[in-house]
Order: C-alpha cells, then structure tokens, then sequence
C-alpha cells in the first residue's frame, strides 16, 4: 500500500464498500476483472500514452 492508498484486497474487504457493491448489483469478480482490464491496458500503452497494440507471440 502506498501513503494512504488500499490495496484491492483491503477495499473489497470493507464492509461499506460491499454493501454499496451489492446496492449496485455489482460483484467481487466483476471488480476484480475491471481492474485487471485497465492493468492489461496500462501495460499496452506507451510513454507518451498511445495504445501499442499486443503482439501475438
């Protein structure tokens, strides 16, 4: 955890936090896939944040 900061564990552990997940229909596995997501997207973008296209191996 950096200054202040949750980590994805600590967040979805909290209790307000799962109440207003569950208000809202959302799931742990939803969140989880979210986050995922954006860390994929942020790898593929470069510097100067232009999306770089993955390149099958």
């Amino acid at each position: 955890m950096r200054h202040g900061e949750l980590t994805l564990e600590q967040m979805l552990s909290d209790v307000i936090v799962q109440l207003v997940m569950r208000r809202d229909g959302v799931t742990e596995s939803e969140v989880r896939e979210l986050m995922a997501s954006v860390a994929r997207h942020r790898a593929a973008t470069s510097e100067d944040g232009q999306y770089v296209l993955p390149v099958a191996a």
